[in-house]
């Protein structure tokens, strides 16, 4: 718990980890479990009986996942199909950390207001995990600015083949050619994977 809470950067931590039975959990799957498990006591006071690994099927239970559905009538089943939907939009704004809950991203949005790439990749963030994908953050550095960058990395067994892929919410907001592909700072400095500090709201909405 304290890794989540303490610390700047979770990069230090392994890449996996191998439970008895032998199954390997990513990073993103056991920090997951853990950012839940923090969610729990702070609601309940104590620690849950039992933690479960999320599915990795679709699960539209989300709240965040439910708004974007029903805000532009989603009806895809991929990360590439959910940033379509703000491709060719213009739907970026520049500003530092996260200023917004993702309802308010995403009813920006809606009204053709723009958010920062830390606002976008939280919300993107728990679309693909209710997608069915494993994710990462990224923050990286750009080189021409200096200034940080948020960016996601993902797999899913099935759209990335099980290879991890990384796409940018924020890069995708700001074109209109529907490059969902679309990347900044691609040859900045990676300063963490999974940020400890882009969690403390990640569920706030």
């Amino acid at each position: 718990m304290a890794a989540i809470k303490d610390n700047n950067s979770l990069d230090f931590l392994p890449n996996y980890v191998t439970l008895k039975n032998g199954n390997r959990l990513d990073k993103a799957e056991y920090v997951d479990m853990a950012i839940r498990t923090e969610a729990y006591i702070k609601s309940n006071g104590r620690l849950p009986a039992i933690v479960y690994l999320k599915s990795t099927l679709p699960d539209y239970s989300d709240s965040t996942m439910k708004l974007f559905i029903k805000t532009f009538d989603f009806k895809g089943t991929s990360i590439d199909e959910a940033l379509s939907v703000i491709s060719k939009k213009k739907l970026y704004s520049k500003y530092f950390n996260s200023q917004k809950t993702d309802k308010q991203t995403i009813n920006d949005a809606k009204s053709g207001k723009g958010s920062n790439c830390v606002d976008w990749g939280q919300v993107y963030y728990r679309i693909a995990k209710s997608l069915g994908y494993s994710v990462q953050f990224i923050h990286v550095r750009c080189r021409v600015s200096g200034t940080g960058h948020i960016r996601l990395r993902l797999k899913h067994s099935k759209h990335t083949n099980g290879n991890w892929i990384n796409r940018d919410p924020a890069a995708v907001a700001d074109i209109t050619n529907g490059n969902v592909k679309s990347l900044w700072c691609d040859d900045g400095n990676i300063i963490a994977y999974d940020p400890s500090w882009i969690f403390t709201d990640l569920y706030s909405s």
